[in-house]
């Protein structure tokens, strides 16, 4: 079975919607420096909402057409999105066990990191493994992967 870790962004276009990126621990390193190079000088990070309409479907183009990569997405119709997100993070984490995923990152969102603990938490099975952290996008390049992923379901192109 392969070694996978996920990145977990959202996107609050029409339904709320968390998108997850698995990646193998092996193909990581050059995930990241993929992403990286979408990077313009002076960017801290790549966002879909703030590039031209060139620039995502060059970044669009590249995160999907990568082999290495793979994607699922989880809505919720609450309109709250305390609700919402708690109730994608739980089927999240069920398909992560399944998966076998040993490490699920999250964009970090300072409003919500107290909740995430607590829904992961109650989610988490005793006995499972899964490790989750919180991470600022600038310092994950794969959490843009996931904000493409989200910026192109939203567009209907995945």
């Amino acid at each position: 079975m392969a070694r996978l870790r996920a990145y977990v962004d959202e996107s609050k276009f029409k339904t709320y919607t968390m998108p997850v990126v698995l990646c193998e621990l092996k193909n990581i390193p050059g995930m990241q420096r993929l992403m990286r190079e979408t990077e313009l000088p002076g960017q801290r990070r790549t966002h879909m909402r703030k590039e031209s309409p060139r620039r995502q479907k060059l970044i669009f183009d590249r995160v999907t057409k990568s082999a290495k990569l793979e994607f699922f997405f989880v809505t919720s119709q609450e309109k709250s999105d305390v609700i919402a997100r708690a109730d994608c993070l739980r089927v999240i984490i069920r398909e992560c066990i399944a998966l076998g995923v040993e490490e699920l990152v999250l964009e970090l969102d300072a409003s919500f990191v107290a909740q995430d603990r607590k829904v992961i938490s109650t989610a988490l099975e005793a006995d499972n493994n899964l490790i989750y952290r919180h991470e600022a996008p600038h310092v994950e390049p794969l959490l843009w992967a996931a904000d493409t992923a989200a910026w192109g379901k939203s567009r209907g192109w995945i």
